[in-house]
This record gives structure tokens, C-alpha cells and sequence, in this order.
């Protein structure tokens, strides 16, 4: 049996959701492959709805990782701006004759 473009397409975003997950675990800040569905794909075939759904499920599950990751960064620059106190972004030394 010939695998059609949905299997094609569906097969593609599988290898792309793979690639990113390692990417997250190599790096968590790795600027991530994305997916591009092809032009043209028409309605999907009813077989294929489980398999879809299972490669939704784990792009949500991605998107919350990466969720996670951003909301860490943030907490983390905000402690960083706050342990620099009123004097972040000015000369923290002054030379002069006492």
C-alpha cells in the first residue's frame, strides 16, 4: 500500500517533534526546528485521527516544556536585576585623590 501525503506530512512532524525534544534535552535555550506543514494536503483520512492526535498531544506536551523554560529564565533575570540594586547600569567605583 502506498503511504499518502497525510502519512507523509504526519511522518515529517514525528521527526521534527523527535529532533526537538533532543534538541530541549542537549540545550534548553536551543533555538528549535520547526515544522511546516505542506501545501495542499486536503481533508485528512479518518485512520489517521489517533495518529494526529498522539503528535498534537506531544507538540502541547513540548510547548509546555518550553513554557516552563521561559517562565525559569524570567524568575531568574528578575533575581539578577534585583541583586544589582539601585546601582545596576551605573559606575559602581569613582577614582579620586583623598
Amino acid at each position: 500500500m502506498t503511504r499518502g501525503p497525510w502519512d507523509q506530512a504526519l511522518d515529517a512532524l514525528e521527526a521534527c517533534l523527535d529532533q526537538q525534544e533532543r534538541q530541549l534535552d542537549a540545550d534548553p535555550y536551543a533555538e528549535l526546528v520547526t515544522y511546516v506543514p505542506p501545501a495542499g494536503l486536503g481533508p485528512m483520512p479518518g485512520q489517521l485521527t489517533d495518529r494526529a492526535s498522539q503528535l498534537l498531544l506531544r507538540s502541547g506536551q513540548i510547548a509546555d516544556r518550553i513554557a516552563t523554560q521561559l517562565a525559569a529564565t524570567g524568575r531568574q533575570l528578575a533575581l539578577a536585576q534585583r541583586m544589582g540594586g539601585e546601582r545596576a547600569g551605573h559606575t559602581a567605583y569613582v577614582d579620586r585623590m583623598v
